[in-house]
């Protein structure tokens, strides 16, 4: 894995508004973060499961003390990809896919909704104009998997 430096300003416009909190910094936010296609994981079956188009898989750590406060994904890898994605009416969409059993102090939150007490397996979906945060105030690494893609017409 490697770290991915949230607390940099040029990282994505969807999470500019709130780096005037003081949440972005290098002791809050640095999380690690990996590809599958940087792994040999195999994440076929996984992704066969979802209803998506053009997927992308993304494997990140938060290590136990670290945030990452409120923010919209800005779905970069999954734009590559299909760079016309608004003139084909398309809806990017996550799949958050816990990889082990909810551990005190770990929670996500989406919108309104706050995420814990999760099994291995569960899993969460949300769209690209969800706010949602992810924070591990727990002792233990919080490890997650997020499969990307474009929603299927009638789908979901």
């Amino acid at each position: 894995m490697w770290p991915r430096e949230t607390y940099k300003k040029d990282l994505d416009g969807e999470i500019a508004p709130f780096y005037d909190t003081g949440y972005y910094t290098p002791e809050n936010t640095q999380l690690w973060q990996t590809r599958a296609d940087e792994t040999t994981l195999d994440v076929e079956s996984v992704t066969q499961q979802v209803p998506i188009i053009d997927h992308t898989v993304t494997f990140i750590k938060l290590d136990p003390g670290h945030t990452l406060p409120w923010h919209r994904d800005a779905f970069y890898l999954l734009k590559q990809k299909r760079p016309n994605w608004k003139e084909q009416k398309l809806k990017p969409i996550r799949f958050l896919i816990f990889l082990e059993d909810w551990k005190l102090g770990h929670f996500v939150q989406l919108e309104n909704t706050v995420v814990t007490h999760w099994k291995s397996g569960d899993c969460w979906y949300f769209c690209n104009d969800t706010y949602h945060l992810g924070t591990n105030a727990g002792l233990e690494a919080f490890v997650s998997m997020q499969v990307s893609g474009f929603k299927q017409p009638h789908s979901i």
